[in-house]
């Protein structure tokens, strides 16, 4: 288990979505104490729909400059573009959250041009065609771009999931989130893979 937030934690802070689901059965709590205000990349099986429970952990972690929403009672936006891969979990996981003051609102988006205001955009593989194009339109926009597309951090995507052993690992790209005047906490940076926009 990597520092930081431990499985324990994760299960007990999602655990009405992650109940719900037919994975929930492979999951174990770990055995140290929790630690409630740190990140990691941890040991959560890679079945796919787990990364939109991550989603939710992403927003505590990044802070928006002010005029990414329209007043401080603005919802922060997750969105998913194309295929979508978590079903009802991320719904769940970010039904009656609170985040930075703000609720969460999942919105599903078919082409990037049906995108008005979203603050965490997850591009599907489906996209992966489209994805210079796609990340061209959002360049220099408040949006965290994550997806598990693969070389995607090295090409101007923001956060990339991976696999290391069978665990989700993750590859952030900092310097296109200060392009988009986004802050990402040294709690999530700590244990990612730090990737420039030129490496693949």
């Amino acid at each position: 288990m990597a520092n930081g937030m431990d499985i324990g934690h994760f299960l007990h802070h999602h655990e009405s979505a992650i109940q719900t689901d037919s994975f929930a059965r492979n999951l174990r709590p770990h055995e140290s104490g929790q630690v409630a205000d740190e990140f990691c990349a941890c040991s959560i099986p890679t079945n796919r729909p787990y990364q939109g429970v991550f989603l939710v952990d992403f927003a505590r972690f990044t802070e928006w400059p002010t005029d990414a929403f329209a007043d401080t009672k603005s919802p922060i936006v997750i969105g998913i573009l194309g295929a979508d891969p978590f079903g009802r979990l991320l719904d769940q996981s970010a039904r009656d959250e609170s985040v930075h003051g703000r609720r969460l609102l999942v919105c599903r988006y078919r082409k990037v041009a049906e995108i008005g205001t979203c603050h965490i955009l997850y591009i599907s593989r489906s996209e992966s065609g489209r994805l210079s194009a796609t990340l061209t339109a959002l360049k220099g926009k408040p949006v965290l771009t994550v997806s598990d597309i693969s070389g995607g951090a090295g090409r101007g995507m923001m956060i990339e999931f991976t696999e290391l052993r069978q665990n989700i690992r993750f590859r952030i790209n900092p310097n296109t989130a200060r392009t988009a005047r986004l802050t990402l906490s040294s709690k999530l940076l700590r244990d990612a893979e730090i990737v420039d926009q030129d490496q693949k």
